[in-house]
């Protein structure tokens, strides 16, 4: 439960972050960075649709030259997961399949 309280108030920090960000004009880099983090923290919490529809939102911002390969990949991987959970699992296939295509070569 303890954990569980964390998360929860760790997603409020990330969606007032993600607000700010906006606000101040920083949409593009850490308001999408904020986001990123918003859609993990709702997954842990369960709340798969929520997670799925933050994700799915912020992936076409999420770039390697702004944000890195790992966080393009992990919002593939967190959205793969979202959608296994919600039995989309052809859905979740490709997710997993265009982020293990980016992080191939990694050692």
């Amino acid at each position: 439960s303890r954990g569980l309280g964390r998360v929860a108030e760790a997603t409020d920090h990330a969606l007032e972050a993600a607000h700010w960000a906006d606000e101040a004009g920083e949409g593009p880099t850490l308001g999408v960075w904020a986001r990123h983090q918003l859609g993990g923290f709702l997954l842990r919490r369960g709340r798969w649709a929520e997670a799925a529809e933050v994700l799915e939102s912020v992936l076409p911002e999420v770039t390697a030259g702004t944000h890195g390969d790992g966080a393009v990949v992990q919002t593939l991987w967190w959205l793969g997961d979202c959608l296994g959970e919600l039995g989309e699992h052809r859905a979740a296939a490709e997710r997993r399949l265009q982020a293990a295509g980016i992080a191939r070569n990694w050692p």
